[in-house]
């Protein structure tokens, strides 16, 4: 049983055990080394082998299945390989060095078809400093740094770089948008519910498109807080005339209500009609 089995693990490490459920069988191996004169001074090794194991935490929300792996431990620290596991019907692959040591780095690989991301950390207290961190999630490119206060808390503030192609960003997909996006952002809030982050975002582009429509030297503002997503400015080149928006969603129901602003100045309509689909191309103007 693999409770019984980490229930020899030194007393300093079973805080990363802590609000965590495991089932499952897995397999064991221990090796003392030193000599019995002086136990103090003896070491251990211990090596576990999952399968099939599955590992809940209620209050972070998290339920895996079908967790495999190879966690070994010794004096520098927890080693987990190889690891194979399932949440939310999707497959990852994670690496992770868990540290005796505060002041020692740590390390995290995790891989599934949407994201990649490594990490390199080191543990502070009741939690985690992320000393830097890149990768991709969902179509988006970052690199980032930050702080987990407390491993039995979702909480998480981290704030970086990021790029991104739009139409390959998973939830805007079949939205017709298209173009490159960077910039900056901070985030704060739990991992597992996007709903509640506080999160600022400073973002510019050379050029966007929606559908066909084009939108140039492009700059945005998104902020986030109290389940309000709010665009406060939206402003680029828009066919030698400019274009503007500010709008505001409310993500507190389920039915998100919205309202805005859209500005416009100095469009050439010649210019635009030709990349609208309408039979008439031969409109001039102003607007």
């Amino acid at each position: 049983n693999i409770n019984q089995i980490l229930s020899l693990t030194p007393e300093h490490q079973k805080k990363f055990l802590k609000g965590w459920l495991l089932q499952g069988d897995a397999e064991g191996i221990s090796v003392v080394s030193g000599s019995l004169k002086k136990p103090p001074k003896l070491q251990m090794k211990n090596k576990l082998s999952l399968h099939g194991v599955s590992i809940k935490n209620p209050e972070q929300k998290i339920d895996l299945s079908n967790v495999s792996a190879e966690i070994s431990q010794n004096e520098a620290g927890i080693s987990i390989q190889h690891a194979k596991l399932m949440a939310d019907k999707k497959i990852y692959a994670l690496d992770l060095f868990i540290p005796n040591k505060s002041a020692a780095p740590g390390t995290l690989k995790l891989d599934s078809k949407e994201i990649r991301r490594s990490a390199a950390y080191h543990l502070e207290g009741p939690g985690v400093v992320i000393r830097e961190a890149k990768g991709s999630f969902y179509g988006v490119s970052s690199d980032f740094h930050g702080k987990i206060p407390r491993l039995s808390s979702p909480w998480v503030g981290i704030q970086g770089d990021f790029n991104t192609h739009l139409k390959e960003v998973m939830p805007l997909k079949n939205l017709g948008l298209d173009g490159s996006l960077r910039g900056y952002f901070v985030l704060g809030g739990p991992w597992n519910d996007p709903k509640n982050w506080d999160l600022k975002i400073d973002g510019k582009s050379d050029t966007l498109f929606v559908k066909k429509l084009k939108l140039e030297d492009t700059q945005i503002q998104v902020r986030m807080g109290r389940r309000i997503l709010d665009i406060p400015y939206l402003h680029g080149r828009f066919y030698h005339g400019t274009l503007g928006a500010n709008v505001s969603f409310d993500l507190s129901d389920k039915k998100t209500r919205f309202g805005g602003k859209i500005y416009a100045n100095h469009i050439d309509l010649h210019a635009l009609v030709q990349d609208l689909e309408v039979k008439q191309k031969d409109i001039a103007g102003t607007a």
